[in-house]
Formats: C-alpha cells, sequence, structure tokens
C-alpha cells in the first residue's frame, strides 16, 4: 500500500477498506469464525487497491486502529494488550478493563453478550474471536470514569498526551472533527466530545461535555441496533439541562 501515514491511520483517511466487505481466509468474520487481526489485515492487504487517495476522503475502516495496534506492539516489543494494561490501565488502577485477546469467556468480571433473534428472542452472543485495535477492549463503568479523569482532568500521562488526544487535523476533505480515535461535535449548543461503537452483542457511547465538566457514558451488553445508547446518553444530557435551569430559576 502506497503514501500511507500514520496520521492517515488514526485519522480515518487512509483509503483502506473494511475488512469485513472482503472474503475472509477463515469463511466468515463472525466471532464464531474465531478469525484475528492477522487474517483482517492480511485480507485488507492481499486485496491491494486503496479505495482512494490516503488524504483525499474521509471513511471509517476498523482495519486503521488493527494496523495501528500492531504497530505500537512493534514499537513498544510487547503485546498490546500487555502495553495497554502496563502503559494504562494499571498506572491509573482500571482493573476491571483489558484487551480481550487472549479471549477470555470466564473472566468473573466480565458481562455476558446478547443478540436478538428474527424470532424475537434473546440469545448468548459470545465473543470467540481474538481480535482487537478496532474493537476487543472490555471496560466497566467506573474504569471509564478513570479514563476521563486521567485525560481531561488529572493530565496522568502527559500535558502532551492529552493534548494530542484531542487534536484535530485538516486532510483533502470535509470532515476536519475527528481527533485520536474522539470526535468533537456539538449536543443542543453544547461542545461535546464523543466517540460511539457497536460489536456483537455490545454497544457502548462516551461523550464529554468539556465547558460543563462533565461526561455520560452508556454501556450495554446486548446488539447495538436495540440498546441506542447514543439516546439514552442524550436524554440524561437533557435531564442534566433541565435540572441545571430549574435550579437557576
Amino acid at each position: 500500500m502506497r503514501d500511507i501515514t500514520i496520521a492517515h491511520l488514526i485519522y480515518m483517511t487512509s483509503g483502506l477498506k473494511e475488512y469485513y466487505t472482503l472474503d475472509s481466509p477463515k469463511g466468515g468474520w463472525a466471532s464464531e469464525d474465531q478469525f484475528t487481526e492477522d487474517h483482517a489485515i492480511g485480507a485488507v492487504l492481499a486485496s491491494g487497491e486503496l479505495e482512494y487517495e490516503p488524504g483525499s476522503r474521509w471513511s471509517y475502516s476498523n482495519i486503521n486502529y488493527q494496523l495501528l495496534a500492531q504497530l505500537v506492539a512493534k514499537l513498544n516489543e510487547e503485546s498490546f494488550p500487555d502495553h495497554m494494561e502496563k502503559r494504562f490501565f494499571k498506572p491509573i488502577k482500571m482493573q476491571s478493563t483489558w484487551v480481550d485477546a487472549p479471549v477470555q469467556p470466564k473472566r468473573s468480571n466480565r458481562a455476558t453478550n446478547y443478540i436478538k433473534t428474527d424470532a424475537g428472542d434473546w440469545q448468548v452472543a459470545p465473543r470467540m474471536s481474538p481480535h482487537f485495535g478496532g474493537s476487543g477492549m472490555f471496560a466497566s463503568l467506573e474504569d471509564l470514569a478513570r479514563w476521563d479523569r486521567a485525560l481531561y482532568k488529572d493530565k496522568a500521562f502527559g500535558e502532551e498526551f492529552s493534548r494530542l488526544m484531542l487534536t484535530t487535523r485538516k486532510f483533502d476533505h470535509d470532515k476536519e472533527n475527528d481527533a485520536f480515535g474522539l470526535v468533537h461535535g456539538q449536543y443542543k449548543e453544547m461542545k461535546t466530545i464523543w466517540y460511539e461503537g457497536g460489536d456483537y452483542g455490545a454497544s457502548a457511547y462516551m461523550v464529554r461535555l468539556p465547558d460543563r465538566d462533565e461526561t455520560v457514558v452508556c454501556l450495554s451488553n446486548f446488539g447495538e441496533d436495540h440498546a441506542h445508547c447514543r439516546e439514552k446518553a442524550e436524554a440524561i444530557i437533557d435531564l442534566i439541562i433541565a435540572s441545571t435551569e430549574s435550579s437557576q430559576k
């Protein structure tokens, strides 16, 4: 692949294809197929073509962060899960957060994921594929609060780290509100810094209101189509706004 920089990967403007749009060497991209990030990256590289010139367009693709995770491991000469544990989780006491590789289905503090069938029944959605980078990280609500404080208030990893995490960058396309895996936005005239995601039987939304020094998090252990985490988080923000307005009267 030509002319792709680390910045292209971070800001989702590399032109690399999404792995699950391609043929899988494991027969499929479901968790039951037990694919790894190596399988995903290999499929994308084997396709041999970029969707566009790096930096000219924006498109979400998990492969960008799968490659970044591999790069972190190589540069630090240790596995990505080990690096995250030692460098980030342990120092700020995120004791219920881990990169799920190898898969730990019987971990005591791990919630069971569910999906709804076409018949309307709920069934367990087991995670069997140890892939990470674009997903594969587990965390508790309390630990995400610790991360929020470490990034925004305590600057636990240094001022430069926090600055970089929130830095946007202009490329040859119109989308310029992305930061390092975060998105600068607005909700009802309030500035926000947010990210959301969903996987097989899981969904999440975390939004920071920097001007109010408040953060709302929604975590769900059932499918993103049913959880509506963003709607729930925004409903909580509405309650916060209403409470503030009431107290000011």
